[in-house]
């Protein structure tokens, strides 16, 4: 009997979402080249795009930009670069001064 998709990784949304608050919080720009570096596959290719826009949603990140993907299947593909949202890390610090 075969895993049911939702359980195959069930780690890997939470911990990328994880992730880009921390590089928002930290002022870092990135693509998706680097969250696969750290956080890896998921079990469907399809969860990346889910997850940046939960994270956009979220007001984490904007969109700054686009540039050649590095990485394997994607090589050679356009890939948006993220840029912490201005907005949230001044809601995010007035949160915190709280």
């Amino acid at each position: 009997m075969s895993v049911p998709m939702a359980l195959e990784n069930p780690d890997w949304a939470p911990k990328g979402l994880a992730l880009i608050e921390q590089w928002a919080k930290g002022g870092r720009r990135f693509t998706a080249d680097d969250l696969h570096a750290e956080i890896g596959e998921p079990y469907h290719p399809n969860q990346w795009g889910s997850l940046l826009t939960r994270a956009r949603n979220l007001d984490y990140i904007v969109e700054d930009g686009a540039k050649k993907a590095t990485r394997g299947p994607a090589r050679g593909r356009l890939t948006r670069i993220w840029a912490p949202n201005p907005q949230w890390q001044t809601t995010a610090l007035d949160r915190q001064a709280a």
